[in-house]
C-alpha cells in the first residue's frame, strides 16, 4: 500500500498587519516500511514587529531499523531587539546499535547587549549485542 500526500497553503492578511503562511508536506508510505515527511513553514508579521520563521524537517524510516532526522529553524524578530536562531539536527539509528547526533545552534541578540552563541556537538554510540 502506498500513500502520497502533498499540501500547499498560502495566506495573506492586511489590516495594518501582514501575514504570509506557507506549508508544504509530502508523505510516502510503502508497506509500513518507508516514510518521508517534509514540512516547510514561513510566517511574516508586520505590526511594529517583524518575525520570520522557517522550519524544515525530513524523516525516513525503514523497517524500524534506520531513521534519519533533519531539523532546521531560523527566526528573526525586530522590536528594538534582533534575534537570529539556527538549529540543525541529524540523527541516525540502526537496529538500536548505532546513533549519530549533530546539533548546531547560533543565536544573536541586540538590545544594548550583544551575544553570540555557537554550539556544535557530534556523538556516536555503539551498543553491542549480548
Amino acid at each position: 500500500m502506498r500513500l502520497l500526500s502533498i499540501r500547499i497553503q498560502a495566506e495573506t492578511r492586511r489590516q495594518n498587519k501582514a501575514a504570509l503562511f506557507i506549508c508544504m508536506r509530502a508523505e510516502s508510505r510503502l508497506k509500513n516500511e518507508a516514510a518521508l515527511f517534509i514540512s516547510l513553514q514561513a510566517k511574516t508579521r508586520l505590526r511594529n514587529e517583524a518575525a520570520f520563521f522557517i522550519r524544515m524537517r525530513a524523516e525516513t524510516r525503514l523497517g524500524n531499523e534506520a531513521a534519519f532526522f533533519i531539523h532546521m529553524r531560523a527566526e528573526t524578530r525586530l522590536r528594538n531587539e534582533a534575534a537570529f536562531f539556527i538549529r540543525m539536527q541529524a540523527e541516525t539509528k540502526l537496529r538500536n546499535k548505532a546513533a549519530f547526533f549533530i546539533r548546531m545552534q547560533a543565536e544573536t541578540r541586540l538590545k544594548n547587549v550583544a551575544a553570540l552563541f555557537s554550539c556544535m556537538r557530534a556523538e556516536t554510540r555503539l551498543i553491542l549485542e549480548i
